[in-house]
């Protein structure tokens, strides 16, 4: 009776948040199927990158490493002056700009046939994916009053972003379209789909930007609120060092694997980005309900030792071991979009 009891209880909490999230603001159910439609397509070939530049552009594992880097870094450090930049003109106009962005650089990539077109495109890709990302996490928040609502949202985001992390390499890999560089185009055409539900959904609910938001939220006040909050420039740093580590795992990591796993490295690199995804889908919400209790702190701390614990992994497997890899994944998997979801939401 206990255990009916207690499966119904789930049941109850499970139906109650979904309601939650279909009743959120039309805006915000634009950008969660935003985030599942573009993230399907983007980790149809994005993981592969790599591959494509070694196999068709004949490049050294450090140019690959540079280029994959750039990316990354560019979109990382890019990802708090976007969110200014979205504070003085208006969450609308920046997204909007970064999906416009992101269709020119998906189309750069499907076309390039030089080394230094397919670099400016992997960078912009990095760039226009902050300018949608950053005020994107702001929108949910001012548009979501309530805090365990707006928590709920952060999480339904990451989730859907890791439901196309793992549908998007099967897909890919089984319609033979991984590692191919035309489907950039088709990752193209999601992002000129999404602009135009943007379009669409701000147009219907207007937003209002303070006339005094441009002088508020000039860089240099924000460089002294920076100075000012040691610990909110730790946590900045913090996340920018671990998202460096992450990017080993689209960059340094699908480079080992497809220089020595042979054959089967395409193949392997698939079934780790699967399992980066397949793990959120399946446990993020069971551990969100579990961790809830818990201090923000105390989430963070457990999250970061496992993640460098599976990183710790990776140093002592061999390439032929498939399901090594796969566990080793498992604890980078979740962590970090568990953290932020948590730590945006407040």
């Amino acid at each position: 009776m206990v255990a009916g009891e207690s499966h119904g209880s789930h049941a109850d909490r499970w139906t109650c948040d979904v309601i939650k999230l279909t009743a959120s603001p039309p805006l915000v159910q634009i950008l969660l199927a935003g985030t599942l439609l573009t993230r399907t397509a983007f980790f149809m070939v994005w993981p592969f990158l790599a591959v494509i530049l070694l196999r068709d552009f004949h490049l050294s594992p450090s140019q690959v490493g540079s280029i994959l880097a750039g990316a990354s870094v560019a979109g990382n450090l890019m990802g708090f002056y976007f969110g200014n930049l979205s504070d003085r003109f208006g969450r609308r106009n920046i997204m909007i700009a970064g999906c416009v962005g992101s269709v020119v650089a998906f189309m750069a990539l499907a076309t390039a046939q030089s080394v230094f077109w397919y670099s400016l495109g992997a960078v912009l890709v990095g760039l226009c994916r902050s300018a949608i990302e950053t005020p994107g996490s702001a929108l949910i928040s001012e548009a979501i009053e309530e805090q365990a609502a707006r928590e709920l949202a952060f999480h339904a985001r990451y989730f859907l972003a890791n439901v196309g992390g793992a549908i998007g390499p099967l897909m890919g890999f089984m319609l033979g379209l991984a590692a191919q560089q035309t489907t950039f185009f088709l990752t193209a055409l999601t992002y000129l789909v999404f602009a135009g539900a943007l379009v669409i959904g701000f147009r219907q609910a207007r937003e209002n930007v303070s006339p005094h938001a441009k002088e508020e939220a000039r860089l240099s006040n924000v460089i002294s609120t920076l100075r000012g909050d040691h610990g909110f420039l730790m946590l900045i740093i913090a996340s920018f060092l671990a998202y460096a580590a992450y990017a080993q795992v689209d960059s340094t990591l699908v480079q080992y694997l497809n220089l020595t796993g042979g054959k089967e490295g395409v193949g392997l690199v698939t079934a780790l980005v699967a399992t980066n995804g397949l793990t959120i889908i399946v446990f993020q919400f069971p551990l969100l309900r579990l961790l809830r209790a818990y201090d923000l702190y105390v989430r963070i701390y457990a999250g970061l030792t496992l993640f460098i614990a599976g990183f710790v992994s990776y140093v002592f497997l061999p390439v032929n071991s498939y399901p090594g890899w796969i566990l080793g994944t498992w604890p980078i998997a979740w962590p970090l979009a568990a953290c932020e979801a948590a730590i945006s939401a407040r």
